[in-house]
């Protein structure tokens, strides 16, 4: 190991070479020629298919009625090849079949008469992302985005919203739509929400609501486009954030992006009693979590895991908070059990002696320290609330 990290050491390598930002951006355009057909798939989401050519595939249930025009509300999903597809994910120890979480997505999208899209295939690569292909295909998202908000139907009909979700979300609240979280901001057309659990991000870009203007066509998906391939697909989407609020800003890697990017919003362009509280930063860089929904410029910012107002979460990672989405622990139990207790690390305890209520007599703004005490956002696993660290 040694002689393998002297060796890094003598290139001036790096073995985050690949997150390093170190290229410009690559100016031309989204790809417009993409084919689109019809599938239709059975109760468990499976349907035939050619994996040979990048396909946009508008997914329908066995006697689903065809819409020729586009209308409403739609919901898109993306998928490389077909062993994805039918595969399996585990996430802090559940495992989630893919398969599963299409259908799902299927089942909500017709009870909410959504339209649901699948763009299937991959790039050319080489063509597509010359710099580097290492994440060319997490910009599927970025091109089936373009293609659904561009089209138009004979009378100049188009869709009002393009939802997109990762293939590993799976939707647990059916009484909601991508319009209720519309309607939060008339201004803002595009709303996403930080990390369901972990370290705060600026926006996770797994689940996303895209409003059709002409902003999130050309200034939001032409940003990130521009950005492709370069860093994982959430640093390029930041960056295009940034770029659209009038400060371009390059982070020097992903690292520093997830760690930089929503302090850096709070902190240089808001200001506030958030930025001057060492209580609220202790409780972003713990927990990612904001205590009220926050609006810059046309993007949407909301808090995970809270409700917002009648609404539930826009995404959590387990299925108790009952989200619009759950994004993380969404499948079955992969730990081994003993005693009623399961293998693994237990969250510290709620009476742990480094940690302290938190109490900040300049809360308000965004992230109130009192809200978010008194709402289940626990880093620590307690279930009843943060604890931060003494300031």
């Amino acid at each position: 190991m040694r002689c393998w990290l002297g060796l890094l050491a003598a290139a001036n390598a790096s073995l985050f070479q690949y997150f390093r930002r170190h290229r410009e951006p690559v100016k031309d355009a989204i790809p417009a020629a993409i084919a689109s057909t019809t599938v239709r798939a059975n109760a468990s989401g499976h349907f035939p298919f050619d994996w040979k050519r990048l396909t946009l595939c508008e997914v329908l249930r066995k006697r689903g009625r065809q819409q020729k025009t586009p209308g409403g509300h739609a919901l898109l999903v993306y998928a490389t090849d077909q062993r994805y597809l039918d595969g399996v994910q585990t996430k802090a120890h559940r495992a989630l079949s893919l398969r599963y979480a299409f259908s799902k997505k299927l089942r909500y999208c017709t009870k909410k008469k959504l339209r649901l899209f699948a763009l299937l295939g991959r790039f050319n690569e080489e063509k597509t992302c010359p710099l580097s292909q290492n994440f060319c295909h997490q910009m599927l998202r970025v091109a089936g985005l373009a293609a659904l908000l561009d089209r138009r139907g004979p009378e100049g009909q188009k869709f009002e919203s393009v939802t997109y979700a990762d293939l590993d979300t799976v939707p647990v609240d059916f009484t909601v739509t991508p319009a209720h979280y519309l309607a939060m901001a008339s201004s803002a057309d595009l709303i996403g929400s930080a990390n369901a659990a972990g370290m705060p991000i600026l926006m996770n870009s797994g689940l996303l609501i895209v409003r059709n203007t002409a902003w999130s066509r050309s200034v939001l998906l032409e940003a990130w486009w521009r950005r492709r391939a370069q860093t994982p697909d959430q640093l390029s989407l930041w960056e295009a954030l940034f770029e659209g609020w009038g400060d371009a800003y390059t982070f020097a890697n992903y690292a520093a992006g997830h760690r930089e990017a929503l302090l850096r919003l709070l902190q240089q362009r808001l200001g506030g009693p958030c930025a001057a509280s060492e209580t609220c930063q202790n409780i972003l860089e713990r927990t990612g979590c904001l205590a009220a929904p926050l609006q810059v410029g046309r993007v949407l910012l909301l808090p995970a895991r809270f409700a917002i107002g009648a609404l539930p979460p826009l995404q959590a990672d387990h299925v108790h908070a009952r989200p619009w989405f759950c994004h993380k622990k969404c499948g079955r139990s992969t730990r081994r059990r003993l005693g009623g207790h399961s293998w693994g690390r237990h969250g510290r305890r709620a009476n742990d002696t480094s940690f302290a209520r938190c109490r900040d007599a300049a809360a308000g703004f965004v992230c109130r320290c009192a809200d978010v005490v008194d709402t289940h956002c626990s880093a620590v696993g307690s279930g009843d609330g943060v604890l931060c660290p003494r300031e």
